[in-house]
């Protein structure tokens, strides 16, 4: 079997960088999947911690 490893590219804008998450944000993403208000609009319930 042959198993390629794929690095994903990141994209720039100028208002905007996506790439790969990585765990220094852990914390940032717990922000926003925490918030009730927000997480009223997702298949998910709002995070009650960010253990992993």
């Amino acid at each position: 079997m042959i198993i390629e490893k794929w690095s994903y590219p990141m994209l720039y804008t100028k208002r905007l960088i996506l790439r790969k998450i990585n765990m220094s944000d852990v914390l940032h993403i717990y922000e926003y999947a925490s918030d009730k208000e927000m997480t009223t609009y997702t298949v998910w319930d709002a995070h009650q911690s960010f253990h992993f």
